[in-house]
């Protein structure tokens, strides 16, 4: 396996790279993560989605590789799920497109075959006309997130890269499509559905919510999938096939993985060359009274929040003081003592939020919904996950793909930004249910 080791401003970089023994049949690059026997085998549950849906009768008749095209492809979720339910050698990937630089390493990397484009809203569409089978993109959700102050909705300049995608989808014709976005959107929903009846009427439409625990992962992260399927390559009608596919799926997963699952073993290679890296200046971490005016707002906050709860300062200075040998901030120690006192039993908090509104869960609970920026403490772990662990927690296969080709910076915000594997495999395989392949193996491409 590659040596991994932490740098000064504590992104994981490699420290050499050597061979890694060929563990997975379907397929497989160096650079991979070991992981423990039981996180593979939840990982790579591919066979079980094709079994639940008869995938691998439908898709006989096709008698070549599918061939997917992605827009906004970010850690490419929709290529993974495919590469994971039929392997690799099944799938033609055309291209992929990102705009940021991470991103497309880490395409690069993963998936060479691809052609790379750089920006959605203008690449060379016209080489894959009528060549693409299914077309699947998540497009930006910028302009749709609750988490954002203000917005512009769909005439926002974020929005900007949701038209080129239908856009492209009406340029290259694809056999079928699937789209995702956050639940922000719903409130523009309407809008949305004219504008994809209006400029793709020859595709059947339909739009569900879809999430990791419908599919045997305890985690939160409901989002809007939309599928499309050609009229002319349609098998019948689209709503009444997903929902059997769906309900089929869901009772293969009747049972959910505790998230803790997805998390690196405590004496992971990663975990135990972790150094504690910590400012070099004195930093002031007792619990104020009343803050004056001129302290951060933080501070304020903190206090507010104390005195909603009647939590009494006395009783913090022995948690402050422990939290401080894990933690490299004072705001971060203060929440968590002030978290610990007024809900005792919490299991993780995501650290980059303010007190008076951060995410926190308890025994039992479907774990938060992973972003970008997010930094999740696992009270039990006494850390916060690593960028890969958020990639793992979304359930890609990361003991198989290459993440030693970006930092872990990177590929925090990869995992934050992704669809879930389950959720997109279970849209491909509604879209792809809804397809007469038949038809669909006559077309010379």
């Amino acid at each position: 396996m590659p040596v991994w080791r932490y740098d000064s401003n504590g992104d994981l970089e490699i420290d050499s790279a050597s061979e890694c023994s060929a563990e997975t049949e379907r397929w497989f690059l160096p650079g991979g993560v070991c992981l423990t026997d039981h996180q593979k085998r939840s990982l790579e549950f591919g066979s079980q989605f094709v079994d639940a849906t008869g995938l691998k009768a439908h898709l006989k008749p096709l008698g070549r590789k599918l061939h997917v095209l992605t827009d906004c492809s970010g850690a490419e979720a929709p290529i993974t799920a495919l590469y994971l339910m039929f392997g690799k050698d099944s799938i033609k990937h055309l291209s992929a497109c990102d705009k940021a630089k991470g991103p497309q390493e880490y395409i690069k990397a993963n998936f060479p075959d691809a052609e790379l484009y750089h920006d959605v809203l203008s690449w060379e569409v016209e080489k894959f006309v009528d060549k693409v089978d299914i077309y699947a993109a998540g497009f930006p959700c910028k302009a749709f997130s609750r988490m954002r102050t203000f917005s512009l909705w769909l005439q926002d300049p974020e929005a900007r890269p949701f038209y080129g995608c239908v856009s492209n989808i009406k340029s290259l014709r694809p056999r079928a499509a699937v789209m995702e976005n956050v639940m922000g959107i719903a409130l523009v929903m309407v809008e949305v559905k004219d504008h994809l009846v209006k400029e793709l009427p020859e595709y059947d439409i339909y739009i569900i919510v879809l999430s990791p625990h419908q599919f045997g992962v305890n985690l939160n992260r409901e989002r809007y999938y939309f599928l499309l399927v050609r009229k002319e390559y349609a098998i019948g009608d689209l709503e009444a096939i997903t929902t059997q596919t769906l309900t089929d799926l869901e009772k293969k997963f009747e049972h959910s993985e505790p998230w803790q699952t997805f998390l690196l073993p405590d004496d992971h290679e990663l975990l135990t060359d972790k150094k504690e890296r910590r400012h070099a200046e004195k930093k002031d971490y007792s619990i104020v009274a009343k803050p004056k005016p001129e302290e951060p707002k933080w501070r304020h906050i903190h206090w507010e929040v104390m005195q909603r709860n009647k939590v009494v300062k006395k009783n913090l200075k022995k948690d402050v003081d422990a939290w401080q040998k894990r933690l490299k901030t004072p705001r971060s120690c203060q929440a968590l003592a002030i978290l610990s006192s007024i809900k005792p039993t919490w299991t993780a908090c995501d650290l980059s939020q303010s007190l008076h509104r951060m995410p926190v869960i308890g025994d039992g609970a479907p774990f938060m919904c992973i972003t970008p920026n997010g930094k999740y403490w696992i009270r039990e772990k006494q850390r916060c996950l690593l960028g890969l662990e958020k990639l793992l927690l979304m359930g890609f296969p990361i003991h198989v793909l290459n993440v030693t080709c970006v930092s872990d910076t990177v590929l925090s915000s990869l995992g934050g930004n992704a669809m879930h594997i389950r959720p997109v495999a279970a849209a491909l395989a509604c879209v792809l249910k809804s397809m007469d392949i038949q038809k669909v193996a006559t077309l010379r491409l």
